[in-house]
């Protein structure tokens, strides 16, 4: 599904296309009249000298130009004096007390008739979403053609983006405050403060917000990304590869770097497509006409997917991917579609296949499949939204992208039951590649895996030890990816390394003999004895885990069953094992001598 949205420049006409919001004309720039120093300058080319007026002519428009000062009081063509820290460019000193406020709909403005922009502006004047210039005389203009400054384009995307006005305690910028004004007296500090606790201003709180800089098209370009929801995504892009997009315009290099990936992600995505004579033109100031086009191109309908990355793979987690679709309070929809197209531009998926009538819902879920029901596979998918108002007007959202992908994690332990001194491997695999794997122990140790060329194989080595609790305990296996977790909970055994098992050989033995006594122990056992007949013999190690002694069992020795206690010492701790001695009689007691002549 192609967009078919309407483009801006800064041609005298603005023409629909299909190839980005912001697609910069190379036709003459209409006259720019500018408040400078208390004179107006024109900044855009001069007339020939055959479009020039007669002298006369001339006359009478500065004749009227006066009266329309006398009505509208002073301070026409200078730079309005404001309480605020700054006050409005080209802004007019308003003398009635009850000035119209910036939450109510100015009458519609004279200056539009005949100006390409006129369509636009209509449009968000029907939405009471545009704000101009209202004189005492109860007179009302837009100004086109005047340079556009941070303080308007703020209030008009708080307008079109619906965002309660918001008054914190403290101002979050010094020079705007709950006095500051513009537009002829419209106090809008509330406006900008819902601005930046949404996140589409992108001055930082604290630091002075330059109300009345003009805003260029790279500062447009990062307030729409970030009205759009996209600045996370533009902020993935490396450097480099942003400075690449940039660099198929001449003048891309001049684009600051601060603006630099949010200007390629517009560029990658098609809302940006520079101007015709193959410049981006990034520091260009933009006009207020220019500032309600691209409002009007990109916010009237939008779409925002949640979250941009899900994973309908079965695991239940992400396995479908919300939509939520908005649009201005005052459009009378009379129908709506959209859908979702694959990277070829092939749609796979239409929202609103029945075409029912009447406005889309305020949410749709997609579980990653086409129209006929059959999963999709993973990739980078795109979606769109389009209503059409009563009067045959069709209104499409920006082009966003969408990420299917099936996230997988298995691990495992090798060996799962291990001794002190045991080398123990955590092995995982990941599809897609992931960002990092971890492993967690029960003690809070976290060790990460080390992944071969691909990011698909991960692989820990450790070695068992008195760092974990003795007996059987979780890992957990945590795989990280673009946009998604997956955990999985391996077990582990620690063997106690305070165990002992011992024998005695041989056994039964007789009274006299000598019999060897043999323990078997973990690898932290620090000492080992035995204790028979009334005797503790300290036994010598024969290996890490294993215990030698002998003793030769008293002629005295009671006969029948004897207890040997052995004694595994280590950490402070003892650990018994008793093994039963049967000892016989000595096999001289049952000697007979027959004497014989």
């Amino acid at each position: 599904m192609k967009s078919t949205l309407a483009v801006f420049g800064n041609q005298a006409h603005a023409r629909s296309s299909n190839k980005g919001l912001l697609k910069y004309e190379t036709k003459t720039r209409p006259r720019i009249w500018s408040a400078r120093k208390g004179f107006f300058r024109q900044r855009a080319r001069m007339p020939s000298a055959r479009a020039r007026l007669p002298s006369v002519f001339v006359l009478a428009l500065l004749v009227f130009f006066q009266t329309l000062v006398a009505q509208a009081g002073p301070g026409l063509g200078a730079r309005a004096q404001s309480s605020a820290p700054y006050a409005a460019a080209g802004a007019v000193t308003s003398l009635a007390a009850s000035a119209p406020g910036a939450a109510t709909n100015d009458p519609w403005y004279r200056d539009l008739a005949g100006h390409w922009a006129r369509p636009y502006v209509r449009v968000l004047w029907e939405e009471e979403v545009a704000d101009g210039y209202v004189y005492p005389s109860g007179r009302s203009y837009f100004w086109p053609n005047r340079l556009c400054d941070r303080a308007q384009f703020l209030l008009l995307l708080a307008k079109a983006f619906q965002l309660e006005p918001f008054e914190p305690p403290v101002p979050s910028y010094p020079d705007v405050g709950p006095s500051f004004t513009i537009l002829n007296g419209k106090k809008i500090w509330a406006y900008v403060e819902a601005c930046v606790r949404a996140g589409i201003s992108f001055v930082p709180p604290g630091r002075n917000l330059f109300p009345n800089a003009e805003v260029t098209r790279e500062d447009a370009v990062e307030f729409l990304v970030r009205c759009l929801d996209l600045w996370p995504m533009a902020q993935l892009i490396p450097e480099d590869e942003a400075r690449r997009i940039l660099s198929r315009f001449t003048d891309g290099h001049t684009t600051s770097r601060e603006r630099l990936k949010s200007m390629a992600l517009s560029v990658r995505l098609g809302i940006v497509q520079g101007c015709g004579d193959g410049t981006l033109q990034p520091r260009r100031p933009m006009m207020r006409c220019e500032m309600a086009t691209i409002v009007y191109k990109s916010c009237l309908v939008r779409a925002q997917a949640h979250p941009p990355w899900f994973s309908p793979d079965g695991d239940g987690v992400d396995e479908t991917v919300e939509f939520e679709f908005t649009w201005l309070k005052n459009r009378n929809i009379v129908s709506w579609n959209g859908g979702i197209t694959d990277a070829t531009g092939q749609t796979v998926f239409t929202f609103n296949p029945g075409q029912a009538p009447g406005p889309p819902p305020r949410r749709s879920a997609w579980g990653g499949t086409d129209s006929s029901g059959r999963p999709l596979p993973a990739g980078q998918y795109f979606y769109q939204l389009w209503v059409k108002d009563r009067l045959g007007n069709q209104f499409f959202s920006v082009r966003k992208p969408l990420y299917l992908v099936k996230h997988f994690l298995t691990a495992r332990l090798h060996p799962e039951i291990a001794a002190d001194g045991d080398t123990v491997f955590v092995l995982a695999e990941t599809r897609p590649a992931a960002l990092a794997v971890t492993a967690t122990f029960i003690c809070g140790r976290t060790v990460p895996l080390e992944s071969a060329p691909g990011a698909q194989s991960w692989t820990a080595t450790l070695e068992m030890g008195p760092w974990l609790p003795v007996g059987k305990q979780p890992v957990e296996v945590r795989a990280v990816f673009p946009g998604a977790v997956r955990e999985e909970t391996l077990y582990l055994t620690r063997l106690d390394p305070l165990t002992i098992t011992a024998e005695v050989r041989p056994n039964p033995a007789s009274r006299g003999q000598t019999v060897l006594l043999l323990a078997y122990t973990g690898t932290g056992v620090e000492a080992v004895t035995a204790t028979l007949f009334g005797e503790t013999i300290a036994m010598r190690p024969d290996g890490p885990t294993r215990w030698l002694g002998e003793s030769k069992v008293p002629i005295t020795a009671p006969v029948g069953p004897n207890d040997v206690l052995f004694s595994a010492f280590a950490d402070g701790r003892r650990k018994d094992c008793i093994v039963i001695l049967t000892v016989e009689e000595s096999p001289l007691v049952n000697l007979t001598f027959i004497l014989s002549e």
